[in-house]
């Protein structure tokens, strides 16, 4: 099993994105897609040496293994999906559910557009670990 979050959800173009990896498989891909009018693959990594740990409370960081990843200065402002890949995965399929670290690539702040993207609410609901801030708060 995969699992993985990232140190910070928003990053900006030439910015590093850290991911924190766990995986009893001995190695794992990652696949960066940018969400538009569906899934477009940006980038596919290397293989890279997995490492397992363990799970922790949802209130505090469970210091997992950290890979890093140069996002490209190209990369447009958006919603992307860093979709973690062990060796026996299947296709990517459009409803991502599971290995998929959610992050944002913010723009230069010069439109007037905004938009919002809860990335707060997204990771409440998480339930890695068996925890999560709705089906079983932290004590």
């Amino acid at each position: 099993m995969i699992r993985g979050y990232p140190a910070r959800a928003s990053l900006a173009p030439g910015e590093r994105l850290v991911l924190h990896i766990a995986t009893d498989a001995p190695r794992f891909r990652v696949r960066f897609l940018r969400w538009g009018d569906g899934f477009r693959l940006m980038h596919e990594s290397l293989w890279l040496p997995g490492k397992d740990a363990p799970e922790g409370s949802a209130d505090l960081d469970w210091q997992w293994p950290d890979y890093a990843f140069d996002i490209p200065a190209s990369w447009h402002s958006g919603v992307y999906v860093a979709h973690l890949q062990e060796p026996q995965a299947t296709a990517l399929a459009l409803g991502i559910d599971r290995a998929a670290a959610l992050f944002v690539v913010r723009g230069p702040g010069r439109n007037p557009l905004l938009y919002k993207l809860p990335l707060a609410t997204y990771h409440a609901y998480n339930c890695s670990g068996g925890a999560c801030f709705y089906l079983d708060p932290p004590r």
